[in-house]
């Protein structure tokens, strides 16, 4: 099993905490409630944890990458966030939206 690291998207996250609540060993938060997250690898008896905290995050901010991301066949580990049976692997609701329809009432 690749060794994996915890990464989250700055501008994404608003600060919701669930992922220091689920993985305290790992993220903690500042004063804003933001997560500071360790860049230590995750060994392979927590990554069940991991993927619990990156699976539980409302604005999907938080990511597992390849702790060596320059190793030959390192792959991402994909946490599927609620993405229907017959999608694609790792195709989150995230991933695809629905076309917005123009608002008749604005164009008047």
């Amino acid at each position: 099993m690749a060794v994996h690291k915890l990464t989250w998207h700055p501008i994404r996250c608003t600060g919701h905490g669930l992922c220091a609540e689920i993985f305290p060993q790992r993220v903690e938060l500042d004063d804003w409630g933001y997560p500071v997250i360790s860049l230590d690898p995750i060994p392979p008896e927590m990554l069940q944890w991991a993927a619990r905290a990156v699976a539980a995050c409302p604005e999907r901010a938080l990511r597992l990458i390849p702790a060596d991301p320059g190793r030959q066949g390192a792959a991402v580990l994909v946490v599927n966030h609620g993405a229907a049976p017959d999608a694609a692997p790792g195709v989150g609701h995230s991933a695809e939206r629905p076309p917005v329809e123009p608002d008749s009432d604005l164009d008047r």
